[in-house]
This record gives structure tokens, C-alpha cells and sequence, in this order.
């Protein structure tokens, strides 16, 4: 009896010295963009090939930067005062492959947004160029800005109830998209009768999907003891 139990305990050390245990896989894949909004660009990646038990998390990140852009005011109305400026773009994620709800959350990753300068000036009033209509007069009641680059992110892990949801998923063969919208932005404020001329951003960055996964030597060791387990028992009826 002592003899069985000893060879079954040396099958399951050699079970063990023949199969590593699996750690973590990491698959990552980043796709870039870059336009002048307004507008919207759709970044592929592929699915998950293995299966869905082995998936342990879907992360997605996306970093949105805009450069460039300027604001030009025109002051129509009698007020003198001060006025603030901003300048940039609002951007958001969206899919209908797949779904992009955050983990323990409400919202989806990069559901808002926003990469905008701002900075602020006096100005007189009008110099008598019509009301409700941009003029250059370059006099005390106009001022020019160019905003300066500005940037934002997000990132999270996605609901795992949800990585099959949409027209594909996360899990196949194929690819999926996932879009990139984007929209100037321009707001000047302070005074009554401010007419705006902005010259556009452009938009640029990235969105990273990042897969880990248990690869399948964790399979085989759970098929293994499985198997030095019916051993053992036969071993025992013997």
C-alpha cells in the first residue's frame, strides 16, 4: 500500500518537471492616428485567438493630443472688459464591434476627451465695423491668439461580461475597429457681441489594446493531475 502511494507522489513530481507552470501572456497593439477634425478615423486590431477561459483581462488606453489652432476676436459690441480664450479639441472612443465599458464603471474608456489651451485679454470697444460680423480692423477692439499643444488620456479595463459583446468582440479571428471622432473646439467669453475666427488643430495619438492571457501548458498540468488522479485510482483497485 505504501509502494503505491510512493509511485503515484513520483508521477505527479515528474508530471510537474515536464510541464512548467504557465505564467501571464501579454499580447499589445497600438494603432495611431492623426487628422484635422472635424471628423473620425477607425483604428483594427485582431481578436484574441485562443479561447475565452484562457483570457484574463482586456485593458484599452488611448492617448489623444492637439497642436496647432488659432483664435482670432473681434469685439462688436460698445463693452471694453476682459475676455477669456480657449482653443482645441474634444474627441471620444466608440465601437459597435466592440464594447468599451470600464470595468466597475459606467462609462466606456475614452468616452470624453479633451485636449484644449486657453489664455485670456482686454479689449475696447468696437471700433465701428458691423455688429455680428468678424472683422480684422488689428485695433483695440480685435485680438489674435495661437494656442499652444495640449493633451489628455484615458484607460481602463473592460467589463469582462462584455468581451463578446458587439457585431464581433474580442475573441476570434478576425479584426475589429474601434473609432477615433474628434471636433474643434473654439469658445471666447467676457463680453457681450464676440465674433470668432479659429483656424483648425490637428489631432494625433494612439489607442493601445492590451491582451493577457493564461497560455495552455496551464491546461495540460490540470489534464495531467487529471490523469495521475485516475492512476492513483487504479493503482488502488488493483
Amino acid at each position: 500500500m505504501i509502494r503505491k502511494h510512493v509511485m503515484s507522489a513520483v508521477a505527479v513530481l515528474s508530471l510537474f518537471a515536464v510541464v512548467p507552470f504557465a505564467s501571464a501572456a501579454t499580447i499589445t497593439q497600438t494603432q495611431t492616428f492623426s487628422f484635422v477634425p472635424d471628423g473620425s478615423t477607425p483604428l483594427f486590431f485582431n481578436q484574441y485567438n485562443g479561447n475565452l477561459s484562457d483570457l484574463v483581462s482586456v485593458h484599452v488606453s488611448v492617448v489623444f493630443n492637439k497642436t496647432g489652432g488659432q483664435i482670432q476676436v473681434d469685439n462688436d459690441s460698445n463693452e471694453s472688459g476682459a475676455i477669456s480664450v480657449s482653443q482645441g479639441a474634444t474627441g471620444n472612443l466608440n465601437s459597435t464591434d466592440v464594447a468599451l465599458l470600464k470595468a466597475g464603471d459606467v462609462v466606456n474608456v475614452g468616452a470624453s476627451l479633451s485636449a484644449t489651451d486657453g489664455t485670456s485679454s482686454s479689449l475696447q470697444g468696437t471700433t465701428g465695423d458691423p455688429t455680428d460680423e468678424f472683422n480684422v480692423t488689428n485695433n483695440v477692439d480685435y485680438f489674435q491668439w495661437t494656442a499652444g499643444n495640449a493633451s489628455d488620456n484615458d484607460a481602463g479595463f473592460i467589463n469582462s461580461g462584455l468581451w463578446t459583446a458587439g457585431a464581433t468582440g474580442y475573441i476570434g479571428n478576425g479584426t475589429y475597429a474601434i473609432n477615433l471622432s474628434a471636433t474643434q473646439y473654439a469658445n471666447a467669453s467676457g463680453l457681450g457681441g464676440l465674433a470668432t475666427a479659429t483656424s483648425p488643430s490637428t489631432v494625433s495619438g494612439s489607442v493601445t489594446v492590451v491582451y493577457e492571457a493564461i497560455p495552455e501548458p496551464a491546461s495540460l498540468i490540470l489534464m495531467g493531475l487529471g490523469s495521475v488522479a485516475v492512476l492513483g485510482r487504479r493503482r488502488r483497485n488493483a
